[in-house]
């Protein structure tokens, strides 16, 4: 839980079991890593997005900058 509050706070769950493995040589399934995550109250970080209506009944979205970092 201290790395992921810390070195990897915002990462989303599948990310932060890859760097895990790779990094810090823990292995975990995403699952399992999920359950543990959210038992100690910690949610899978969402994107912002900004929706804007185009033409008629057609919306679009737009990535916004999150979490000081730009997302796609």
């Amino acid at each position: 839980m201290e790395l992921a509050r810390g070195r990897y706070a915002g990462i989303n769950d599948s990310h932060l079991a890859e760097l895990l493995a790779e990094h810090e040589a823990i292995v975990i399934s995403r699952p399992a890593l999920r359950r543990l995550l959210r038992g100690a109250g910690l949610a899978s970080p969402r994107r912002l997005r900004e929706w804007f209506p185009l033409v008629g009944r057609v919306w679009a979205c737009r990535t916004v900058v999150s979490r000081g970092r730009r997302s796609r």
